[in-house]
């Protein structure tokens, strides 16, 4: 079945209108080709078996790095998808940066994709933040000698981090799910929802349900891909 998906892509790919949906189309035929019958479901006893395990040794979930949140069990865990929904300029940005260092600050690789920011203005956020100085004097090179010397402890202190930062203005979940492939208990953050690309079949519907179709999606990847995911959302 799977020599058989990937023939059969080769002409998808001929024929397809881009290479994004030729790719997310025979990402979704390879997996089901490979999804055995006996691998659908699991028996109550096995999954408690599983739960009983799980607890006798338990994996704390990654810090947000907001205490009120962490003390209620709102960490990041591998396999959920966690909404961070705002009205426009609230700061949802900001406190996605805060949140993504705290959690690289615990080891957990971040792959952060902003459809709406640039690279360099990203960067520009996350050290004004962390040096404790003014965005605007940061990029206007306004800096006072002493908050230039907490600006070079920033650089040294987030340079070290496990964060990648994805800046392209569009892209897919196919996109999405390809970066997320072989990287178990990473951090994805999409900033923000409502700019992802639509699946194919999700093309020319209502707004409601291209968003919809997007949330599924992101729960997919976070499931399949065994990674956290924080979306923003307006």
């Amino acid at each position: 079945r799977l020599i058989a998906v990937c023939e059969g892509g080769l002409t998808h790919a001929h024929e397809a209108e881009s290479a994004d949906v030729a790719a997310t189309q025979l990402v979704d035929a390879t997996r089901g080709a490979v999804r055995m019958r006996g691998e659908v479901g699991h028996t109550l006893g096995s999954s408690i078996q599983e739960l009983i395990r799980s607890l006798d040794h338990p994996v704390p979930a990654t810090p947000t790095g907001v205490p009120t949140l962490d003390g209620m069990g709102c960490g990041f865990r591998p396999g959920e998808l966690t909404l961070l929904a705002g009205r426009p300029s609230h700061g949802k940005t900001a406190l996605a940066l805060h949140m993504a260092k705290a959690a690289a600050t615990h080891k957990l690789p971040v792959w952060f994709c902003s459809l709406e920011m640039s690279r360099e203005a990203l960067t520009m956020r996350w050290l004004a933040a962390d040096a404790g100085v003014w965005y605007s004097a940061l990029r206007g090179g306004t800096l006072t000698p002493n908050e230039f010397t907490r600006l070079s402890a920033s650089v040294e202190a987030l340079s070290a981090l496990p964060i990648t930062i994805d800046d392209h203005a569009s892209i897919g979940l196919g996109d999405l799910r390809r970066a997320m492939v072989g990287a178990p208990r990473a951090l994805l953050i999409v900033d923000y929802l409502q700019l992802v690309q639509p699946p194919p079949g999700a093309k020319g519907q209502t707004r409601t349900q291209e968003v919809g179709a997007i949330s599924r999606g992101l729960k997919a990847i976070a499931h399949d891909c065994k990674v956290s995911v924080l979306a923003l959302s307006q």
